[in-house]
């Protein structure tokens, strides 16, 4: 049965790799307690993971998106406008630069228009 189920999956994802990686995903999903889109039929959870591939029941890209983020090492951390200015700061300390913020700098002399006679 899974043999048949993994050439016919083929049509849904060209990549042979990516087919076992999904395929394998939506397994353990499955052994963790999801429920499947299809009737076990006493099928392990490969095979119906396979299945379920094959009838097209399952959100592909989700489920890549869901494996490539449980494989990251470190998690993408927003920062807040406080912190990044907080950066900025430390960076231009770091340059010896002064710290300007937009009030100093449209106080500054160096940006006040001046005629020229």
């Amino acid at each position: 049965m899974a043999t048949v189920a993994m050439e016919e999956c083929i049509e849904q994802i060209p990549n042979r790799f990516d087919l076992v990686l999904i395929a394998a995903g939506r397994a353990k999903a499955l052994d963790k307690g999801i429920t499947p889109t299809l009737p076990r039929n006493n099928d392990k959870n490969t095979v119906l993971a396979l299945r379920e591939i094959e009838a097209g029941n399952l959100d592909i890209g989700a489920i890549r998106d869901g494996l490539v983020t449980n494989m990251q090492r470190y998690a993408k951390v927003q920062e807040s406008e406080e912190d990044s200015e907080e950066i900025r700061a430390v960076d231009a300390e770091i340059m010896g630069e002064s710290i300007l913020n937009d009030e100093d700098l449209a106080e500054s002399d160096a940006f006040q228009v001046v005629e020229e006679v």
